[in-house]
């Protein structure tokens, strides 16, 4: 959740981490790094395109839909930058221009 700046409080983001999480809670997928910052990423850059789009990119469109915009693009410099060995798998299964491309 995106709680935007009020009066005398900051903007922050809430983020419900046993609720992004609880899908996958049974399995080994939450031992593989990539992949846990995978899923926590969906939220957590949905949830940081609100106050990119209100303070640093405003635009005259609906709100989710430009967070969710930025939800796409953000994750992808993550992980070029912390797993740049991913790319390497990653490269011949997703092609140019795609998700990871950004």
């Amino acid at each position: 959740m995106y709680h935007a700046y009020e009066r005398n409080e900051q903007a922050w983001i809430e983020l419900f981490v046993d609720e992004i999480l609880r899908v996958w809670q049974k399995g080994l997928w939450l031992k593989v790094p990539p992949w846990r910052d995978i899923l926590v990423s969906d939220a957590l850059y949905h949830e940081i395109g609100h106050p990119i789009h209100s303070t640093r990119r405003p635009e005259f469109r609906e709100h989710e839909t430009v967070a969710d915009e930025w939800r796409d693009r953000l994750p992808g410099r993550h992980i070029k930058g912390r797993y740049p060995w991913l790319l390497l798998i990653a490269y011949p299964v997703i092609l140019p221009g795609g998700s990871l491309a950004g």
